[in-house]
């Protein structure tokens, strides 16, 4: 196949072998003015961006699991892409945090930049670096799908990428978080009001005290300030595959705290069943130290709990619901889990104004007792 398919419009190569299928440089003859799809999963193409120079019409560009053998530096992907003004989809997943730039190749701030004018939907894996690289020579005006996922790794410094999101209109205006985290990793999203894609940034790590570090770490520096000052709801979950040894204890309180300082205008605070109690418990550190810092605009906690429990009526400010809780504005929630979940909501005006303590912290209670006066979530109060 080392002569041109002019009439080709769709081609696919993927591989789960070890080792490592390499397409010649002279495949098609690299050229294909026609094609509209391009996949490559888990593939050398060392001739890629002399076919995607020549592949003006490409609409989809999904290129997984990325060797390092087969690394393109952002400066070669972003001349690449200059050429595909039709591209909508762009997927570029690295295999390995080994793929990542020269330090002295990486890109301060361009003369000019790219611009990708039918680009809406954009997915990453591999290191921050290369990120930060590419999108300093890209725009994107229409974008309103960044599906980023990175590799763990000590420090997350992104002042390029948190420019970029903030010159992309379609990523701006979010009024919740979601913040979940899974035995793979942790994701913190902003979706959009319409449905649940939007901007999305994630962590490749097991460990719940790095997942949630770092999380923090990405809160701060990838996006802008103005877009986390605009949340009111902010979601805490566990993944339908939660993180392992959640309940051994390794979050130091502190680490939540990290991670909610940017969110100074969350009014509404959910918090799962399985993070109710070591949220809370920061949360009680917090209003002890007079930590005001800490989601200063905050007034109700809705807490997820079973269906067993109900709560007493000489409790003022707390209240039960058997969906989910009632927003103002009648904004889509996160779905089956908010809909057929059982929430206890506690207004923070009247809890404040008593004290509080932790009198269960370990979630097992919830399925070792039928007594209805000892399932408070982890919480009693105390007028």
């Amino acid at each position: 196949m080392q002569v041109p398919f002019p009439e080709l419009t769709r081609l696919h190569f993927g591989s789960k072998d070890e080792t490592v299928p390499v397409v010649p440089d002279s495949f098609l003859g690299g050229s294909a003015p026609r094609l509209r799809s391009l996949t490559l999963d888990g593939i050398l193409f060392s001739g890629l961006s002399r076919l995607l120079l020549s592949a003006t019409d490409l609409v989809d560009l999904s290129l997984s699991n990325i060797p390092h053998s087969g690394y393109i530096s952002p400066r070669a992907m972003a001349t690449c892409l200059s050429t595909l003004t039709r591209l909508k989809s762009l997927t570029l997943n690295f295999q390995s945090p080994q793929s990542r730039p020269d330090p002295g190749s990486r890109c301060a701030r361009p003369a000019t930049r790219t611009v990708l004018p039918a680009l809406t939907e954009m997915r990453f894996t591999g290191v921050s670096e290369y990120l930060e690289d590419l999108v300093a020579r890209i725009d994107a005006p229409l974008l309103h799908v960044l599906d980023i996922r990175f590799f763990l790794q000590l420090v997350f410094d992104t002042p390029q990428l948190a420019q970029f999101i903030a010159r992309t209109p379609q990523l701006q205006a979010h009024d919740e978080a979601r913040v979940v985290f899974s035995d793979s990793g942790a994701t913190v999203s902003l979706p959009r009001r319409c449905d649940d894609r939007g901007l999305e940034l994630g962590i490749s790590c097991r460990q719940i005290d790095w997942q949630l570090s770092s999380l923090a770490q990405v809160c701060g520096s990838c996006f802008p300030r103005a877009l986390i000052s605009a949340v009111e709801h902010l979601y805490i979950f566990e993944g339908q595959f939660p993180p392992r040894h959640l309940e051994d204890g390794d979050i130091e309180n502190n680490q939540w705290q990290e991670l909610f300082l940017p969110f100074t205008t969350v009014r509404n605070l959910y918090l799962s069943e399985g993070f109710a109690p070591r949220v809370m418990l920061a949360l009680q550190e917090f209003v002890r130290d007079r930590a005001i810092s800490v989601f200063p605009a905050l007034q109700y906690l809705h807490l997820e709990v079973p269906p067993l429990w109900i709560s007493p009526r000489d409790h003022r400010g707390v209240r039960s619901c058997a969906t989910a809780p009632q927003i103002p504005d009648n904004r889509p929630s996160m779905g089956q889990r908010m809909a057929y979940s059982w929430w206890a909501v506690i207004d923070i005006r009247v809890l404040f104004r008593i004290t509080f303590r932790i009198v269960h912290v370990n979630t097992s209670i919830w399925e070792q007792t039928q007594d209805i006066s000892h399932v408070m979530i982890g919480l009693q109060l105390f007028v």
